[in-house]
C-alpha cells in the first residue's frame, strides 16, 4: 500500500468523527431545550372548564361502556370536585369527589388512569390526594365502590387502609374513616349550602359544556 494513501486517509477519518461528534451534540441540545430528554413533571391540579374535551376524550377511552350524556352530566355536575393527574403537558388520570353522597361522607364518583401510565403507582397518587381534599373538606370519611372481578383495585384500595362495608355482590362498598375536624366539617356543610347549587350555575355549566366540548 503506497504510505501517501495512509497519511491521505487519516484526517478524513477524523473530519467524520468531528462531524458526527458536533451532530451528536445538536441532537442533544435539541433534546434538552424541547424537554425530550428532561423527567416528566407530576401536577395534581384543579379541572377547569377549558380541559374538558382533554378530560372527556379520558373519559371514553377509561369506560367506553358510558355514554356520552353520562360524561356531559359528570363534567357539568356542580357538586363534585374534578382533580387531574398530568405527566408532563398529557392528561395521565383523574378523581371525582362527590360532595352531596351523604353527612360526612366524601364519595369518590370515579378514578381512571390512563393505561399506557398504569403500574407506576399513579392510582395511589390520585387516591391520597383524594383523601386529602376530603379532609380539607371536613368529611368524616371517604367512600367507594369497586366491580368484584376488578382485583387489582380492590387490592389497593384495602391496602390503603379501606375496608369492605357492603355485602358481597356485583359491586363492593368499601369505607375509611379521615381524622376528624370540626372546624373544616363546618366548612364542608357551608359549602354544600351556598348559592351555587341554583338553576343559574347549572344552566351555565351546561352551556359552557356545549360550547367547549362539541
Amino acid at each position: 500500500m503506497d504510505p501517501d494513501e495512509v497519511r491521505d486517509e487519516s484526517p478524513r477519518r477524523t473530519g467524520e468523527f468531528h462531524f458526527h461528534f458536533i451532530s451528536f451534540l445538536r441532537v442533544r441540545r435539541d433534546a434538552l431545550s424541547c424537554g425530550i430528554m428532561q423527567p416528566m413533571k407530576l401536577k395534581l391540579v384543579s379541572c377547569t372548564v377549558f380541559d374538558w374535551p382533554e378530560l372527556a376524550g379520558l373519559f371514553r377511552a377509561t369506560f367506553p361502556d358510558i355514554p356520552d350524556i353520562e360524561i356531559s352530566y359528570q363534567l357539568r355536575n356542580h357538586r363534585q370536585d374534578i382533580r387531574l393527574l398530568r405527566v408532563g403537558l398529557e392528561l395521565a388520570g383523574f378523581t371525582i369527589l362527590l360532595r352531596n353522597k351523604g353527612p360526612g361522607v366524601g364519595w369518590l364518583e370515579q378514578l381512571a388512569v390512563d393505561p399506557k401510565f398504569r403500574g407506576l403507582g399513579y392510582a395511589k397518587l390520585l387516591i391520597d390526594d383524594f383523601e386529602k381534599r376530603a379532609r380539607d373538606l371536613g368529611f368524616e370519611s371517604v367512600e367507594l365502590s369497586a366491580y368484584r372481578e376488578n382485583l387489582p383495585a380492590i387490592a389497593l384500595y384495602e391496602a390503603l387502609g379501606f375496608r369492605l362495608i357492603t355485602p358481597p355482590g356485583p359491586k363492593l362498598g368499601f369505607k375509611k374513616t379521615l381524622p376528624e375536624s370540626a372546624r373544616k366539617r363546618d366548612q364542608a356543610r357551608a359549602l354544600s349550602t351556598r348559592s351555587q347549587n341554583g338553576l343559574m350555575t347549572r344552566l351555565w355549566r351546561r352551556a359552557l359544556y356545549a360550547v367547549i366540548v362539541r
